[in-house]
């Protein structure tokens, strides 16, 4: 007699194999569905990142050229006295409190005199500096008069009042601001300058200078901005653990990137420029890619690729960063697939474990 399993197991398999159809279908279609949502709008994510994170830029340097431009047309510049510099030291301090990327303010005039207000972040630069406690602004002040010459430090608190006073007979001879390049490109231009990264006299920090000439004496306003801040700012706007961002000018020279502090060249003699990595040479195979499509931009359009790097596909993006008184300047953005896919790979996943679990 041929056996046959009763009508409630033959039911229960037609179910269960009904079940499994269903929810696979449903489970490749949901994947599906996801993962060609999410690859029509990788390049638009990638326009994302690279809008909000020109915008972050724009609102940090913003501030910045404002308040040189703006004190540009100040009567410091016509000052010649350390004292009545220091009676217009509210717009300065104003000035620092309202950019988070403004370490320091400055005049630089044409007899050489220069007045410096240095914004103090925290106990590092406090260290550094040897300041008082409580410091908040420094002042560094040189002056020219008649044979002589002075330099002086000037510790202030937030309310800038006098903590202490150092005088430093050798800060003149060791520094000239005509001498340097903000100063001299500032006097040779009708508008505002951006100069190449370079290293801070004072701090040894390597930053970028924004000045404009004086509308109203021989003098020039200058601002400094530490390339740290930059970094700071992409590190905030990374979408995935692996996103690469970097700012680079039009040859692929690193100006702003998560770990810059350890790709940098930090020069070892005096007055050397420090020399900006490239990003073919840092050792990520994804920039070094990009740095051959970079060469193909022409500065204003933006590009959006798909790459094939160390074994694994990445959603790129080229954006243009146009400045006042500075060369084009490029956002560099590449996401990994496996980490913008993950939404997709998540919601398969989830569909498995719920069929396993129903089996």
């Amino acid at each position: 007699m041929k056996y046959r399993l009763p009508l409630h197991v033959q039911i229960s398999t037609l179910f269960l194999a009904l079940i499994l159809l269903i929810g696979g279908v449903i489970g490749g279609l949901g994947y599906k569905i996801s993962r060609d949502i999410l690859e029509s709008t990788a390049s638009e994510l990638n326009t994302r990142i690279s809008r909000e994170t020109l915008g972050e830029f724009s609102s940090l340097i913003g501030p910045s050229e404002m308040a040189v431009r703006l004190l540009s047309f100040d009567g410091i510049s016509q000052a010649t006295t350390l004292e009545a510099r220091m009676s217009n030291l509210g717009f300065m301090r104003e000035a620092l409190n309202n950019s988070e990327a403004l370490t320091s303010i400055y005049i630089g005039y044409g007899n050489g005199d220069f007045f410096m207000v240095r914004r103090v972040w925290n106990e590092t630069d406090r260290a550094a500096f040897n300041a008082p406690e409580k410091t908040a602004f420094i002042v560094q002040s040189i002056e020219h008069k008649d044979e002589s010459k002075r330099g002086v430090y000037i510790y202030l608190d937030a309310a800038l009042s006098t903590l202490r006073s150092d005088e430093h007979p050798d800060y003149p001879d060791n520094y000239d601001p005509r001498t340097r390049d903000w100063f001299i490109a500032a006097q040779n231009s009708n508008g505002q300058i951006k100069t190449a990264p370079y290293l801070f006299f004072t701090s040894q920090k390597v930053g970028t200078t924004i000045a404009n000439r004086s509308n109203k004496a021989d003098a020039v306003v200058g601002a400094d901005i530490r390339l740290e801040t930059l970094n700071q700012s992409l590190v905030k706007q990374k979408l995935t653990p692996r996103t690469q961002l970097a700012l680079v000018n039009a040859q692929g020279e690193i100006l702003a990137y998560e770990h810059f502090d350890q790709v940098i060249h930090l020069p070892t003699t005096a007055n050397a420029k420090p020399i900006l990595p490239n990003i073919s040479e840092i050792n990520v195979p994804v920039l070094a890619q990009l740095a051959t499509a970079l060469q193909r931009s022409d500065g204003k359009t933006g590009q959006t690729l798909t790459l094939e790097a160390g074994g694994e596909t990445w959603r790129a993006a080229i954006s243009p960063l146009m400045l006042e008184g500075a060369n084009p300047l490029f956002l560099v953005s590449a996401i990994p697939d496996d980490e913008l896919m993950a939404a997709a790979h998540a919601l398969l996943q989830r569909l498995l474990i719920t069929l396993v679990i129903v089996i």
